[in-house]
């Protein structure tokens, strides 16, 4: 799930199994999570993926990428993604 941080909650894992995928489980999941780091008096949500598959999940859930290093590993990007709250 992830961590809090001063006023940050940083997602560290995020996954839907394969056959799940494509019926809304990943934006509920982000629901929650921005829920709870709320509660926690969190402000501010971050995260990194390699997986530019979920790059529509993240943008249509209001997060921004704010950087990425090309060819980060195996030649994958890692890209990351900010969301204030």
């Amino acid at each position: 799930m992830g961590y809090k941080s001063l006023n940050l909650f940083f997602i560290t894992q995020l996954y839907v199994e394969t056959q799940y995928r494509n019926n809304g489980y990943g934006h509920q999941l982000l629901c929650a999570i921005e829920d709870k780091a709320k509660a926690l008096g969190c402000n501010v949500i971050r995260l990194n993926t390699l997986n530019q598959k979920t790059a529509s999940l993240y943008t249509r859930a209001g997060f921004k990428e704010t950087n990425s290093i090309v060819h980060y590993m195996n030649g994958f990007d890692l890209i990351y993604y900010h969301k204030n709250i």
